[in-house]
């Protein structure tokens, strides 16, 4: 592993942003970090991180994040918030700042230009070293930049999420995360991102969610059997049915047909 940071001994506001530290990390499969939020500080902190390279896992109060290559998030520090490496290594840019930010927040989102934002991220470092109080306008250009590119992008992301929707009511359960990727041309981070950016859940959650919902109108709206509506909506048998049922609603396919779907 290796990091090339600093951490400022005072804050220039350039601009209407403050840079506090930022760090350019190269990590390997051991990378870990949890840390605790910020107290009593006048401002609300945020990190903008960048990944150019592999792959790595944030939770914060804002959601679990798969952040790949070409990824970017910001969030608050205002909570406790841990992050990771996912498989084998991560590379990324860490930047902490303050000031009064509020779009974009919890928001992940991707950046093509990675020789730019290498420039900018390694001219903002340098600022900050050198003490030239130019690294909140480097910041600032990056920002605006990422929320540029995300706003392109929205169109595109919603595009595709309407029809991963679309091919999970053609479909039902008979969708894999993989084979719904693929037939969305996507990476499983990237549908997987796009899920829990519009839908609050995983795609596996979302399309368990959806099949147990389809289950629930045809056990009160028809006289399929218990079996058949397994089969219709994908489970392997009749037994692995039930049992996802139960542990989802509370009761069993056939209990929740004699009370009407009242729990």
């Amino acid at each position: 592993m290796y990091t090339d940071f600093c951490v400022a001994d005072k804050v220039n506001y350039n601009t209407s942003l403050g840079v506090y530290s930022i760090y350019r990390v190269f990590a390997d499969r051991s990378y870990r970090v949890n840390h605790l939020p910020r107290k009593n500080s006048p401002k609300k902190r945020f990190v903008f991180v960048y990944t150019d390279w592999g792959s790595g896992v944030l939770s914060c109060a804002n959601g679990d994040f798969v952040l790949e290559a070409h990824t970017a998030l910001i969030f608050s520090m205002e909570t406790s918030f841990t992050y990771r490496t996912l498989n084998q290594q991560w590379n990324f840019w860490w930047f902490e700042f303050d000031g009064d930010f509020l779009y974009d927040v919890g928001r992940c989102f991707y950046l093509k230009n990675d020789s730019w934002m290498e420039e900018m991220g390694r001219l903002a470092l340098s600022s900050l070293r050198e003490g030239r109080g130019l690294e909140s306008a480097y910041l600032t250009a990056i920002l605006a930049f990422a929320h540029e590119s995300a706003d392109k992008a929205k169109s595109k992301e919603e595009e595709i999420f309407a029809r991963a929707q679309e091919l999970i009511r053609e479909k039902l359960y008979h969708n894999s995360v993989a084979s719904l990727a693929s037939q969305l041309c996507v990476e499983p981070r990237t549908l997987y991102n796009l899920f829990l950016r519009y839908a609050g859940c995983s795609p596996k959650k979302y399309l368990k969610n959806y099949c147990i919902d389809h289950a629930k109108y045809l056990l009160l709206h028809t006289t399929k059997s218990v079996g058949q509506i397994s089969d219709e909506i994908g489970f392997s048998n009749q037994f692995h049915f039930s049992r996802v049922f139960r542990e989802t609603i509370g009761m069993t396919p056939s209990e929740y047909r004699q009370t009407g779907g009242e729990l």
